[in-house]
């Protein structure tokens, strides 16, 4: 079983000190899982953007493949 530890929400750390969202910003997340096979070559690369009307859309890819 993984470990992990929820850790309190405090108003000067964390997410909490980046600035308010502006229009064209764009959120990318990289997550990678170093325990797949023995290279541990499983990676999600995910970005979320505001279309013209200010809907967040969100796509992403698999990696899984050395290429």
């Amino acid at each position: 079983m993984p470990v992990y530890e929820l850790l309190e929400l405090k108003e000067e750390h964390g997410f909490y000190a980046l600035p308010e969202p502006s229009p064209g910003d764009i959120f990318f997340d990289l997550e990678g899982d170093p325990f797949v096979d023995r290279g541990g070559r499983e990676y999600s690369f995910g970005f979320a953007a505001g279309d013209e009307e200010g809907d967040l859309e969100y796509e992403c890819e698999w990696g899984i493949t050395p290429e």
